[in-house]
């Protein structure tokens, strides 16, 4: 078995030249993620993108239901104690001392006095009151300061639902993008069939996967039925192992991918697999043993997210899995045609050791 990798398009990789190199590279798809791409640079990229390849896969991963704030895309925000600051619907116009929210209907939903929990505590707002000009904002106080650089997922003291799956932006890319021959759909925070099957009423009767991502308890405890409605599962270990202890993730992913192998369901796993390859040239060993045991349990593929996303190398990154992977495909191959008495010989029969 072929196993595929995905690479996730970001600000290290969206140039045509490293895009190219990446389709040259034999990268199985391009995974654009809108939680981090504002909706008018995603439909830009899909487009950069078939001007380079008309065949090559493209997959869209939604915002989805849970709720986040962030910074501008590619900067910093410094939040300090006392501070007043401003959130606004995500794509909008960026004012002096704000933070973009993925779901904008948020803004008429947060009552005065409510406070706002970013990044498991690690940042504290207060909502002092709701504006409509120029554009409809709630405006804070900073109770609990901080740094915020990438989208973080907030909490609420009193919970509010997300009504629908998909988040404006998810509609919009998505509408624009299926003239440009998507391939997948990747459900971001889905909780139940009922989400996939929201969603598959939206796309219509296009000839298009969509994915359920594993990363919450939510996810997992209805896992039997969501593996049912989707095409494809992913295990996003990193919202994951937040919600789960990062302890328990190797037991768990690896219940969910015998119970995907069983029932014939392609399973991918996402995020720190070359974590180190961010800043250096050479993956740890840990992460090459964590590759190697992925592909033997029989996932059918990997996603690069950070790596390839805002990785120093993107494309070497992408050669570096694809070496790792092709040594535990021939092991696999090994492990399918003998019992484990045989493996070494085979092992000396190929020069493998």
């Amino acid at each position: 078995m072929k196993t595929k990798i995905i690479c996730t398009i970001g600000p290290k990789s969206d140039s045509a030249k490293t895009l190219s190199g990446l389709i040259r590279k034999k990268t199985d798809a391009l995974r654009i993620n809108l939680s981090h791409t504002p909706p008018e640079r995603a439909i830009k990229l899909i487009e950069d993108i078939r001007a380079l390849s008309k065949k090559i896969p493209i997959i869209i991963d939604t915002q989805g239901k849970e709720t986040r704030m962030m910074a501008p895309f590619g900067k910093t925000a410094i939040l300090k104690r006392r501070e007043h600051i401003s959130i606004i619907p995500f794509g909008s116009s960026m004012q002096s001392k704000s933070l973009w929210i993925t779901r904008p209907e948020f803004i008429a939903a947060i009552p005065r006095g409510e406070k706002i929990s970013i990044d498991d505590n690690r940042i504290v707002l207060k909502v002092l009151g709701r504006k409509k000009d120029p554009s409809p904002r709630l405006e804070c106080v900073i109770v609990r300061g901080g740094e915020m650089s990438v989208p973080k997922n907030i909490r609420l003291e009193k919970k509010i639902e997300p009504k629908t799956m998909l988040t404006d932006a998810d509609r919009l890319v998505i509408k624009k993008a299926l003239p440009y021959g998507i391939s997948e759909i990747s459900l971001s925070y889905v909780s139940a069939a009922k989400d996939v099957e929201e969603v598959r009423r939206f796309i219509g009767k296009k000839n298009i996967l969509i994915s359920s991502k594993i990363e919450t308890r939510r996810a997992i405890n209805n896992l039997d039925s969501l593996i049912a409605a989707s095409d494809t599962i992913l295990i996003d270990r990193n919202d994951l192992g937040t919600e789960i202890g990062y302890e328990k993730i190797p037991f768990v992913q690896k219940l969910i991918t015998k119970q995907c192998v069983k029932e014939r369901k392609p399973i991918f796993v996402a995020t720190h697999l070359l974590e180190n390859m961010l800043h250096k040239d050479k993956p740890t060993r840990g992460e090459v043993n964590d590759i190697i045991n992925l592909v033997l349990d029989g996932v059918n593929g990997l996603i690069l997210s950070s790596e390839t996303a805002v990785g120093k190398n993107p494309v070497k990154i992408l050669g570096t899995l694809r070496k790792i992977v092709s040594e535990a495909e021939v092991v696999l191959a090994i492990q399918q045609k003998n019992n484990s008495t045989g493996v070494i010989e085979r092992l000396n029969e190929l020069n493998y050791i």
